[in-house]
């Protein structure tokens, strides 16, 4: 880099051709053009300049580059300061070389240093690493098989993540809200990116055979670097997402020891059928935003690949992964965690090492057993294999919050959000994380930037009033949020508006949100039983004691139910314990509302909602002082959507406290 700037300075304003440059600084080694073009994108880079705006280097597209900057002589004084005497004089400079071209030679490598500096600063923070982002590969014509283009697209994104000293962000990123590929500027803007790796598939016609042509485009200057097309066998596809994924690295001169090269692309299957059934279980899993539908049937499709090839070892570590998933979020059953459980010891049995293997280890560790620490050792190794995963930041930012490191898991969400910048999901999972130490206006920031990205995404709309209700205690402000999302008749807007209805007493007007059948078919069990524990607590409020009464001894029987199946969720238990205290049954409530404290202690992030609902089960039977002393705890902890004194004073359940001189205090 600096030998081409030394070269463009020496000829201020000039135009010098790309053989000049050639020749100059590689000293007629031959060499292609894309070693140049990439110096060229480097020292832009050093220098923060713009290939179409530039004000240091100009390309000149068929003749070579110009440098634009201004190159000045370094004013030196008239007489030279005396030498010192214990250093010997220099010898004089060759006759040609006069006291101008010296000058300018050091003003030139002045320049020099100054790029060297910015590019050492750049590579102290790890921005020298190359970022491509990956664009989903294009089906030409009628596909003979629709999850190959999907399939080629994932591996190639998964095979380019293990090279050290590349940053892939998922193709998805690069899309616009219609689904299209974005501008190459836009892409450098917004995703900071150096290369777009995009293709096409072509179907031979009548022949089980693909043609992948691969594109790979320098962002800078929006240059072809070439790399290998493939043409074969379709029911070899790890075939060509191999040769594609090897030709890129070979192509950005990345160095890899061989083995490292060998193992780009490498699976532990060689049935094509298996393989087929596994790239569409990667499909399904990776549908934006949480879907139990589409994590069930990427199961199905993995435990088709296993059955098809049981040393299939990625693909019982991705099946562990779902089923750890669901059990965390969906089904929190002894068979799903055993499903998890199996799997995840086969994949280990299988492939140790794997990238995938590491990640259902800590998924298993972390959403089955609750065991952080093993999960982040879990983590800690699949990261030293590839270190740019987005989901490995994620994952332990997530973890950290757990142990209540909130700091440092803030740090490494925005890492996974630098690699995965369009993701809303993402967004919202920092906006949370902030909102829990209620820093509002960062939390606000995200949850819009989560609503940009996905403004049909309700939740995001749902989260954002809860936090600015927390923030402000302004219920219009927050009941418009609700109101701005262009989706709002789906039972789960519907749920949340149900509580909004309570904070401003509107009692009879909560109990119609929902309809019994939409309450069944739509909503999880969790917020099913969430809606009737405080449907009574609507009755009571309109003076309608027996159907409260009824309510609460229907949702008793259910409970018994629940925490039988769900034995270790804590907040079936916790809502046991109000239903209890609703009931009269005083002893009961108290034990089980410590139970459900007792079982989420190991959960610094959401373990003190138990301890919420128990200063509810407090106030209700009449305990003032135990419950203000939860509250004060509470109040100066920071943990997943945290109770705030505004949203104390609109909340009915806290109703039994607001005469208590203390509870007032507090509130001041």
């Amino acid at each position: 880099m600096m030998d081409v700037l030394v070269s463009l300075a020496a000829e201020p304003g000039k135009v010098v051709s790309k053989e000049a440059l050639l020749a100059a600084v590689w000293g007629g080694a031959f060499v292609e053009e894309g070693a140049l073009t990439q110096v060229i994108h480097g020292l832009r880079k050093a220098l923060g300049d713009d290939a179409r705006q530039p004000r240091y280097i100009q390309t000149i597209p068929k003749r070579g580059y110009q440098l634009v900057a201004v190159v000045e002589p370094e004013q030196v004084p008239s007489e030279a300061p005396p030498a010192s005497p214990s250093i010997a004089s220099p010898a004089p400079a060759p006759a040609k070389w006069g006291r101008a071209r010296l000058v300018q030679a050091a003003a030139v490598l002045m320049v020099a240093l100054v790029v060297w500096i910015a590019w050492a600063r750049q590579r102290v923070k790890g921005n020298d690493e190359i970022r491509i982002v990956v664009l989903p590969f294009e089906n030409l014509g009628q596909a003979e098989d629709p999850f190959f283009a999907a399939g080629l697209t994932e591996e190639i994104t998964a095979n380019l993540a293990l090279v050290p000293g590349m940053q892939i962000i998922p193709g998805r990123n690069a899309l616009d809200t219609q689904g299209h590929p974005k501008s190459m500027a836009d892409l450098e803007e917004e995703l900071n990116v150096d290369y777009v790796l995009l293709g096409k598939v072509k179907w031979l016609a009548g022949r089980r055979e693909v043609r992948v042509m691969p594109q790979l485009v320098r962002v800078a200057d929006e240059t072809l670097v070439p790399t290998l097309p493939f043409e074969g066998d379709a029911d070899q596809p790890f075939a060509a997402q191999q040769k594609i994924s090897r030709g890129v690295i070979t192509a950005l001169e990345v160095t890899l020891t061989p083995d490292q090269f060998q193992g780009i692309g490498r699976r532990s299957t060689d049935n094509s059928e298996a393989y087929r059934a596994y790239v569409q279980g990667i499909v399904f899993k990776e549908q934006p935003f949480y879907s139990p539908q589409n994590l069930e049937k990427a199961a199905q499709m993995f435990a088709q690949a296993v059955e098809i090839d049981p040393e299939f070892a990625e693909a019982w570590a991705e099946l562990s992964q779902v089923h750890s998933y669901l059990a965390f979020n969906t089904d929190r059953s002894i068979r799903r965690k055993e499903q998890a459980r199996r799997a995840m010891e086969r994949a280990v049995a299988l492939g140790p090492d794997l990238v995938a293997t590491r990640l259902a280890q800590a998924y298993f560790h972390y959403r089955c057993l609750n065991d952080y620490a093993a999960a982040l050792k879990d983590l800690d190794a699949a990261a030293r294999i590839a270190p740019n995963l987005a989901v490995i930041h994620d994952t332990r930012g997530l973890l950290l919050r757990r142990l209540g490191r909130l700091r440092e898991a803030i740090g490494e969400l925005n890492r996974a959000l630098d690699l995965n910048p369009r993701s809303a999901d993402q967004a919202w999972t920092l906006a949370e994380t902030y909102a829990a130490v209620r820093n509002y206006d960062e939390a606000n920031k995200y949850f819009d930037r989560a609503i940009a990205l996905a403004p049909d995404e309700s939740f995001y709309y749902e989260q954002k009033a809860r936090v600015l209700l927390a923030w402000t205690g302004h219920l219009g402000e927050a009941r418009a949020v609700l109101e701005a999302s262009p989706v709002r008749d789906t039972p789960a807007m519907e749920l949340a508006v149900f509580f909004f209805d309570l904070y401003e007493h509107k009692y009879q007007q909560a109990l119609t949100r929902l309809t019994a059948e939409e309450e069944r078919s739509t909503l999880s069990p969790m917020d099913q039983i969430r809606l009737s524990v405080f449907k009574v607590l609507a009755l009571e409020r309109l003076g309608r004691s027996r159907e409260a009464l009824v309510l609460a001894e229907e949702n008793l029987k259910t409970l018994q139910l629940r925490t039988a199946q769900y034995s270790r969720h804590p907040l079936f238990n916790s809502y046991l314990a109000l239903t209890l205290a609703q009931l009269g049954r005083r002893k009961e409530a108290i034990a089980k509302a410590e139970e459900a404290v007792e079982q989420g202690r190991y959960d610094a992030f959401s373990g003190p909602w138990f301890i919420e609902i128990q200063a509810i089960v407090d106030a209700r039977l009449g305990r003032q002082q135990e419950a203000i002393a939860r509250l004060k705890w509470l109040l100066s902890h920071s943990y997943r959507e945290p109770m705030s004194a505004p949203e104390l004073r609109v909340d009915p359940v806290w109703d039994p406290l607001q005469s208590d001189p203390e509870f007032e205090a507090l509130l001041r």
